[in-house]
């Protein structure tokens, strides 16, 4: 029996999960990859890391396109930027090399991405200000820290702290902008990133925070930065900021776009427009803890949805999980990992709730050179767990049983009751999540 024609616009981490679940449900199958990149497959999450040096730009690479082609047996459209989207005749309209070309689909998948928010600063239109977005920003980013002995870094999120780390590292005297009153807002409450930023102070990094940069300062180009009235030179800046997902085709199209525009999606990563899914940061996640529809930026989650995309695009009946945004990294040999919503979220939804708070020392008390492992639960007030925050060790394994606690609505004695190992040198008697826990319960029974 012939196969369901499916094109898939983007080749990146949604993309090529996408194309394998076409694979797996469909032998038959006709699958087409289109990409206005060349550089495509790669992992964009590892960028900091090749603009740092530790690796180079081909470490990155996801799948070949020999595995494209060949064990997938797609069709490879690179460098060719999909213009149009006809939904009335199931057809993408993109660049040739003889001109307008088209490919008619029954199911067509949308795995655009996302891109940098243009930035709102005068005088940011100077070259000089690098973004960090693509192989060739890593790449460039790379060359001008080997000559560089100052950077200034724009911005205080995971990119932005990871940047941060890289350039310091090799003694490059970095400074860390930021108009949040705290560094990674929008992923830690404040007393969280304060752990965090004070840890990254202590290996010489200088942060300003809650200092709103005015214009970019340089004749030729940009050569720092006024701020509070300060002017902060560098020979390396760059600046990170809000994504903005590319969900342009899909407006033009006609397909229903959410409140930060992204494509709207159902649990099937079905778009408003029969036959038409969408997948990874283009999109916007259905969640039930959020009250709505929430931006899709994780690779995670990218995964999820082009599994889910994919397996449905190919006539299968796949379903998402309610997502919970369980995001970790790592700075300064620190784990740090936030799950579910934060305190400032949950208030700002109207969820009344409680927060419980705990740091030990994750070693054995008689064992030196071990961390302190901090963690913060945000809980309903009916004991229902619906948000984590862990800086220290083990702090993605914590997450991860945040996630399935909050992705099942158990109450907080799940954790409290939980019976964890000793080791000296991985975990105490007592680890911080389950004296959090307890003392959960304790506000709650006092409550």
């Amino acid at each position: 029996m012939e196969g369901k024609r499916v094109v898939i616009v983007g080749c990146g981490l949604a993309g090529v999960t996408a194309a394998e679940a076409v694979r797996s449900v469909s032998e038959n199958a006709a699958i087409t990859m289109v990409d206005e990149s060349v550089q495509v497959a790669y992992a964009r999450s590892g960028l900091t890391y090749v603009a740092s040096g530790k690796i180079s730009s081909e470490d990155l690479q996801l799948k070949s396109n020999e595995y494209l082609t060949k064990n997938l047996k797609a069709r490879l459209v690179t460098g060719r930027k999909v213009s149009t989207l006809d939904v009335e005749k199931s057809r993408v309209i993109y660049d040739g090399s003889g001109g307008l070309e088209g490919e008619d689909y029954d199911s067509l998948i949308l795995a655009t991405g996302s891109q940098p928010a243009p930035l709102d600063i005068p005088g940011s239109e100077k070259p000089g200000i690098f973004r960090l977005w693509s192989i060739r920003d890593a790449e460039s980013i790379r060359n001008s820290s080997q000559t560089s002995k100052t950077a200034l870094v724009l911005g205080a999120s995971p990119l932005a702290l990871e940047l941060s780390e890289a350039f310091n590292s090799r003694k490059i005297e970095t400074t860390v902008v930021t108009e949040e009153n705290e560094v990674l807002s929008g992923y830690l409450d404040p007393a969280a990133g304060a752990l965090v930023r004070a840890v990254l102070e202590e290996e010489g990094i200088r942060f300003m925070c809650g200092r709103r940069i005015e214009r970019v300062v340089g004749f030729e180009r940009a050569q720092g930065i006024v701020s509070g009235g300060e002017v902060i030179t560098a020979d390396l800046i760059v600046a990170t900021g809000a994504m903005l997902p590319n969900s342009a085709l899909a407006q033009t199209a006609g397909l229903k776009i959410g409140r930060s525009g992204g494509i709207l999606v159902d649990r099937r990563c079905a778009s408003s427009v029969e036959n038409i899914y969408a997948a990874g940061d283009c999109a916007e996640v259905i969640t039930d803890l959020f009250r709505g529809p929430q931006p899709s930026r994780l690779a995670s989650t990218a995964v999820r949805m082009g599994l889910v995309a994919g397996s449905n695009a190919a006539g299968g009946s796949a379903e998402s999980q309610d997502l919970v945004r369980n995001s970790s990294f790592r700075l300064d040999g620190i784990d740090i990992c936030t799950v579910g919503l934060t305190a400032t979220e949950a208030r700002s939804i109207g969820i009344q709730f409680i927060e419980s708070e705990s740091s030990e020392y994750q070693f054995a008390f008689y064992y030196p050179g071990g961390r302190n492992l901090y963690c913060k639960l945000i809980l309903t007030t009916s004991g229902v767990l619906i948000g984590a925050q862990f800086v220290g060790p083990s702090s993605s394994v914590w997450g991860n049983i945040a996630a399935m606690m909050i992705s099942h609505s158990l109450p907080i004695s799940y954790l409290s009751n939980l019976e964890t190992s000793f080791s000296t040198l991985t975990q105490p008697y007592w680890p911080s999540p389950i004296l959090a826990a307890r003392r959960a319960e304790e506000i709650l029974h006092l409550g």
